[in-house]
């Protein structure tokens, strides 16, 4: 015990100034280089939860449009009828809602889902080819806002106006 306390091995304050100044550095330089590569990542997150949330919206309502004969159609809503049910698409608060014949709106996805993102869309035309354009908004990762839209093409299944067959 006494060899290791008269022992003049060690490390002096200089060389502990040093070391921590290169390790400063070489940490400086490390993060230098992962601070672009983890935001372009983070954008590329948003980017493919916004096409998460465009296809499942776009799909929802031009599956539903497709096996409806559409009586009314506009700007976040449409109303069309399915069998002897009236079924309206909405959305009024930025979350895609499905209501039929007198029964309260409800959410055709849960609100996680969205995940702090608004919706809306719009449907346009005239029987037989309709156009939905849906628009997603939020703040972005970077913190500014972003603004995604995508348009889907429809064609009912169910025509009101069909010729007669031969």
């Amino acid at each position: 015990m006494r060899r290791l306390i008269r022992s003049k091995k060690g490390l002096t304050l200089m060389e502990i100034l040093v070391g921590g100044m290169l390790f400063g550095m070489v940490v400086l330089t490390v993060s230098a280089v992962l601070a672009p590569m983890m935001r372009s990542a983070r954008i590329a997150t948003d980017f493919a939860e916004y096409n998460h949330i465009l296809d499942s919206i776009g799909n929802a309502i031009t599956s539903e449009m497709s096996q409806s004969v559409i009586s009314v159609a506009g700007a976040n809503s449409v109303t069309m009828t399915q069998d002897s049910f009236v079924v309206v698409l909405s959305a009024p608060a930025g979350t895609l809602q499905r209501s039929v014949n007198t029964a309260p709106a409800t959410p055709v996805f849960p609100l996680n889902f969205y995940r702090g993102k608004t919706i809306e869309f719009v449907v346009t035309g005239t029987a037989p080819d309709y156009t939905v354009t849906v628009t997603i908004a939020s703040d972005g990762a970077i913190g500014t806002a972003a603004i995604r839209e995508r348009t889907y093409a429809v064609r009912p299944l169910l025509m009101t106006n069909a010729p007669p067959g031969p």
